[in-house]
């Protein structure tokens, strides 16, 4: 798991076996998450609004660039369900999250057909 720890409190990444041997910046924290916790619950934790007002509340540094300790990070009130509850609860979020994606592609893809309709109706007057 690594999530950040400045900037943009809250974004985080699952870190896969196809990420092996990769390098992390300065900006971010590599946490290695006991058994209990499921990495992909947890990210989704730390992504949601609750999680991110607590992170920017104990957070310090200039509205532009927020950061948080790792101790700060340590403190962060998680809810911890068991194991099945959170693999289900980070399945859901992980469908949510397509769902959202390809809504987004389906409206980007909406308003250059509307820009381009618009550019034809306007350019043959």
């Amino acid at each position: 798991m690594v999530p950040a720890r400045r900037g943009e409190l809250g974004r985080c990444a699952v870190v896969r076996e196809e990420q092996h041997g990769w390098v992390c910046g300065t900006g971010c924290f590599v946490l290695r998450l006991p058994a209990e916790l499921d990495a992909d619950y947890f990210a989704a934790f730390l992504r949601s609004p609750e999680a991110r007002e607590w992170l920017e509340a104990h957070s310090t540094g200039s509205m532009a660039m927020k950061t948080i300790s790792l101790s700060v990070l340590g403190e962060l009130p998680v809810v911890l369900p068991d194991l099945g509850t959170q693999q289900a609860i980070a399945d859901a979020m992980t469908r949510l999250d397509e769902h959202e994606r390809l809504l987004r592609e389906h409206l980007a893809l909406t308003q250059k057909i509307r820009s381009n309709a618009l550019k034809g109706i306007l350019s043959s007057s």
